[in-house]
């Protein structure tokens, strides 16, 4: 029996969100797949582009928060599970720290990390958005350019249905093996879209940014930058642009 058990709804705002706020029907390790998404959430406020019948993917699980390290590693497996699932079908994306997938410079895949507490006890989804059928006329204008799906690198349409399946199965294989955070980071590494040296504007929180030079990833999966004579580790923020 797996671990996940299997939702698929017709539509809903936020994927996130309706596993959030109904736990009375979706309990720990549910996984929620919704045909069309109408109000999906990216990082720092921003929407993720709505998702018609057929044209992306929006999947969510929900997990128990169970120790402080799952905040942490459980993103970084969702990151690789739709790696491994793109490369299956022909598809070299490369890691943006800390939770994107590209491919030749544009956004495939985008996750958004949730956690609520409710006194003790706690939950934490992983939102995952998948660029599947769009055409580049699908896009809002604002991201036309910066964003790309399956269809336009083959061609070819493919399953929503059947990559959100086989996501899931890449992704409860990691939690019922124990991957952790640091042998995560080792996988990762070298799939980050960003060579050592090159020049990186991060993204701060508190409408903060800096620039320096990329250097690697922590062994938990921080983000090792120069910047001001000194070395950084950060452990929140997001890769605003690469400086070639």
């Amino acid at each position: 029996m797996g671990l996940f058990r299997f939702v698929t709804i017709d539509r809903c705002g936020s994927t996130n969100t309706e596993l959030l706020d109904h736990p009375e029907l979706y309990p720990p390790y549910t996984a929620l797949r919704a045909l069309v998404q109408t109000a999906g959430k990216g990082r720092w406020g921003r929407r993720w582009a709505d998702v018609g019948v057929d044209q992306g993917l929006a999947l969510s699980l929900l997990f128990p928060l169970e120790n402080s390290e799952d905040p942490f590693r459980i993103p970084l497996l969702s990151v690789l599970g739709v790696h491994r699932v793109l490369r299956r079908r022909g598809v070299e994306s490369r890691y943006r720290w800390p939770n994107d997938l590209y491919v030749r410079g544009r956004k495939i895949c985008g996750i958004l990390n949730e956690a609520r507490f409710c006194g003790e006890k706690g939950l934490f989804v992983t939102g995952i958005g998948v660029n599947v059928n769009q055409q580049e006329e699908d896009f809002p204008p604002e991201v036309r350019e910066r964003a790309i799906s399956l269809k336009m690198l083959s061609g070819r349409e493919e399953d929503p249905g059947r990559i959100a399946g086989e996501v899931v199965d890449e992704i409860e294989g990691m939690v019922r093996e124990g991957v952790s955070r640091e042998r995560a980071v080792v996988s990762l590494e070298p799939l980050c879209d960003i060579s050592p040296g090159e020049a990186v504007t991060l993204r701060l929180p508190l409408n903060r940014s800096v620039t320096g030079l990329f250097l690697g990833l922590g062994s938990r999966g921080e983000l090792r930058v120069k910047a001001e004579g000194r070395e950084l580790l950060l452990s929140e923020g997001e890769v605003e642009r690469v400086v070639r």
